[in-house]
Parts: C-alpha cells; sequence; structure tokens
C-alpha cells in the first residue's frame, strides 16, 4: 500500500557473518595444529568431515545461512591438504628408518625441518641443497614458514643465521598467511611451548621485522 507503514527488520546476519568467520579461522588453525602433531586425531577428522558436510549441502546448509559458506570450500581443501602431507610425511619416515625408501634432496630438507633435525637441515644447506631461504614448498610457504608453524625454533633460527633477511637470498620475514594473515610472529607467540629458544626466535624477528 503506498500510504502504508514499511518495517525494516535488521536480522544481523552481517554481524553474525563477520563474527562467524573469524570463529571458523580460529577453529581452523586450531585444527591444523593439531593435525601436524596427531593426523589422526578423532577431533580433526570429525571437524574436516563436517567442514565436507556443509559444502556438500551447498545453499541448504546452516554455513550458508550465516553467510559463510563461500570461505568453508578453501578451509576444508586446506586442512585435507594437510592432514594428507602430514600423513605422508610421517609415512615417508617410517619407511626410511626401515629402510624401503631412499628419500631424495628436497624430501629430506622438508622431512628434516618439520622433525626439527637440525644437524640434517645444516648438513643439507653445507652441501649445497638448500640456497635460498625463501624457497617454497608445493602451498607457498617458504623453509622459515614451515619450520615456524611446526614450532623448530632451533631450525627457524639455524635458517635466519644461514639466510640472514638483508641478503639476496635471504629469508622473507614479511610473509603472510594468505587465508587469516597471521605473521611468523603470530605463529611464535601461539607456541605451546614457549621456552628460551622460542624467545630467543621471537626477539628476532620482533628486531628485524620489516615495518
Amino acid at each position: 500500500h503506498p500510504h502504508g507503514m514499511r518495517i525494516c527488520v535488521d536480522l544481523g546476519i552481517k554481524p553474525r557473518s563477520v563474527s562467524c568467520t573469524a570463529l571458523l579461522s580460529a577453529l581452523l588453525d586450531k585444527a591444523i595444529a593439531k593435525a601436524r602433531e596427531e593426523p589422526d586425531l578423532v577431533a580433526v577428522r570429525r571437524m574436516e568431515a563436517l567442514l565436507a558436510w556443509q559444502v556438500n549441502l551447498g545453499p541448504k546448509s546452516a554455513a550458508a545461512e550465516l553467510g559463510v559458506l563461500p570461505l568453508l570450500e578453501p578451509m576444508l581443501h586446506e586442512l585435507t591438504e594437510c592432514l594428507q602431507g602430514t600423513r605422508q610425511l610421517q609415512q615417508g619416515l617410517e619407511s626410511a628408518v626401515t629402510g624401503g625408501t631412499m628419500l631424495s634432496a628436497p624430501e629430506v630438507l622438508w622431512r628434516a625441518i618439520v622433525n626439527g633435525d637440525v644437524a640434517s637441515v645444516e648438513a643439507i644447506i653445507r652441501q649445497g641443497g638448500l640456497v635460498s631461504g625463501r624457497t617454497q614448498d608445493p602451498s607457498g610457504h617458504s623453509v622459515l614458514w614451515n619450520a615456524v608453524a611446526f614450532q623448530r625454533p632451533e631450525v627457524a633460527i639455524l635458517l635466519l643465521r644461514f639466510f640472514p633477511p638483508d641478503m639476496l637470498h635471504g629469508v622473507a620475514l614479511g610473509e603472510l598467511h594468505q587465508r587469516n594473515g597471521n605473521s611468523l610472529l603470530h605463529l611464535v607467540s601461539s607456541f605451546q611451548q614457549f621456552d628460551s629458544q622460542s624467545e630467543g626466535l621471537f626477539a628476532m624477528l620482533f628486531e628485524r621485522m620489516p615495518e
């Protein structure tokens, strides 16, 4: 009716979407951290299944109602990729221990970083197997990022020593996570065991971090 009263109701969908996005991102970060430690942890597998269920439901899902459905597919991909990668690393290491696999140089490097094998990482560097602090894995994360993400402060400090950021092939301290924008400092501050090595790493990064 032209003279009728118009009632506008704010259902708060947009604010809910913003708050849910932050919550989902935090949950995923926690799940990925757990996946690196225990890829077969039931809670992590359940979260992966829940994300897949919501993605498959599409517009009919609760995620669509909250306005966060577009975020779930990349989140699911990231979690699944992390689970598969961590499991493959573990299987490869088990095979190597039993003498069933000869690892190539890149595989040895990434597995040494993930497992905090400082001696092997240093040997690879000295033998010319790693010549740049900006070397990336298939996911686009650098060697330094992986060392920090897997909470290996000794390896990270070693990489900073061999590839200081002011060198031509030095590490890139401004590296950010593509999804949540976390920096290397964010990763270090979330270490479960913040010991003297972690404190030293945080100080080194903080002093040299680009503005």
